[in-house]
């Protein structure tokens, strides 16, 4: 039977596309994702490293996507039930441990004991505090992207105005207070309310018992300890700042006028959060850097950082983490820093990026005093968000409409047992 020479065409395009098709299935699997999050200047330093790696690579290229940070967690854990996972992820180490938790993330121990370069050279350099939150059990999970310490950030003007000495190391509980109260009894030509501090963040309640002695979880979250004579201490004073001495901003009147517009109109005297937000605030008055504030103790930083982690399911484990080194080279480190005020998670690559960053130049030895002896703050539990709720849904309920927080130290003894028995019932330490 001869065939059609139409006939024999249409039979070679067929075998082509087929040859063709498989090929692109199989490219496919030849690149890795990673799926980004932050501001669009994160998203022009992660898109200069997959630039930098796919000019490396042969093989194995890689391509970015992005999720809005607030939407992170939830879209990731989405896609990988749909089995969809992206093979290099950013996180919170509360999403660390959360994921780890749900055996989603590659153990990165073999890869760092293989790895004799990384071993000797890489990984000592890391600040510890920071190395220490992406291992679990033992298990490495993630490497460090970055380390920004506490400090506080006060307007130099309205200081000089009310003859105040600008805040320094010696600054506590108690000179919080009378600074306020400085600031909040003085006459100003504008007609603005005043307020000395804000500490800024959603682990306020953690930091200020911390600093007063006491942790309110311990390591893994086996047991809360709000209801310890310290941290009740701790959160009466933060909360008489507020509810007492109105020397404070609510949360709401942060979230509706913004926390750097307050600092620059002269509404707030200080402020306390990273190392990088050096890099958002204005030129509209003059402002200063000092140590973070202490009570019974200092807390430089409170263990919660950004981190780089592999999806189990990556189908290129030796190409993810070689792109994992990439980022946290001092290449990128550096140009990070330069753009976004993020310190390096790297304590030699920190020191030269202190000296080279404008908004630091006038306080280097305070940033890098900034950068040592933090303290992991939060406990290391796939289940921080409900306890958290727990936590905070207590304690907003016995301030809300009272002041001097009457009902704090019986809001938090209730939050305690709630979350201790929470914690029994559902194991919340991790336990893979």
């Amino acid at each position: 039977m001869r065939i059609s020479k139409t006939l024999k065409m249409l039979i070679i395009i067929s075998i082509l596309n087929s040859c063709m098709n498989n090929n692109i299935k199989h490219n496919n699997h030849n690149f890795l994702i990673l799926e980004s999050r932050g501001a669009p200047n994160d998203i022009k330093i992660f898109n200069y490293a997959c630039n930098i790696f796919n000019e490396q690579s042969k093989l194995v290229k890689i391509k970015m996507n992005h999720i809005q940070w607030s939407k992170y967690s939830s879209k990731i854990i989405s896609m990988a039930a749909a089995g969809v996972m992206p093979d290099i992820l950013i996180l919170t180490t509360t999403e660390l441990y959360n994921f780890q938790y749900r055996d989603m993330l590659l153990d990165l121990t073999p890869f760092i004991e293989n790895d004799l370069d990384f071993k000797k050279n890489i990984l000592p350099d890391f600040y510890q505090t920071v190395l220490y939150s992406c291992e679990i059990k033992g298990k490495m999970f993630a490497l460090p992207a970055w380390n920004n310490g506490l400090v506080v950030y006060f307007n130099k003007q309205l200081f000089d105005f009310t003859g105040l000495k600008y805040p320094d190391e010696s600054l506590d509980f108690n000179e919080i207070i009378k600074i306020g109260l400085k600031i909040k009894n003085t006459s100003y030509p504008e007609k603005i309310k005043r307020y000395a501090l804000n500490i800024y963040g959603a682990g306020r309640a953690y930091l200020v018992c911390a600093m007063n002695g006491v942790k309110v979880f311990d390591e893994y979250a086996t047991k809360c300890y709000l209801d310890h004579p310290d941290a009740i201490s701790a959160l009466k004073w933060y909360y008489s700042l507020i509810y007492v001495h109105d020397i404070a901003p609510t949360f709401g009147e942060v979230s509706e006028t913004g926390i750097n517009t307050m600092f620059e109109i002269g509404s707030l005297a200080m402020y306390t959060t990273g190392t990088h937000m050096a890099s958002r605030i204005g030129n509209k008055i003059e402002w200063g850097i000092s140590p973070m504030f202490r009570n019974k103790r200092r807390i430089n930083g409170d263990g919660q950082y950004i981190c780089f982690a592999i999806s189990k399911k990556t189908k290129h484990p030796d190409d993810a983490w070689k792109f994992l080194k990439l980022l946290v080279s001092e290449n990128f480190q550096i140009r990070r820093s330069k753009i976004n005020c993020d310190i390096p998670s790297r304590s030699s690559l920190a020191q030269k990026v202190v000296l080279k960053v404008p908004a630091f130049k006038n306080y280097p030895k305070i940033i890098l005093r900034s950068m040592e002896k933090h303290e992991s703050i939060f406990p290391k539990t796939h289940l921080f968000d409900e306890i958290d709720f727990l936590l905070k849904k207590e304690l907003e309920a016995s301030v809300r409409n009272i002041k001097g927080s009457l009902s704090l130290p019986a809001a938090c003894t209730n939050s305690a047992k709630k979350i201790n028995t929470f914690i029994q019932q559902n194991k919340s330490g991790i336990n893979r």
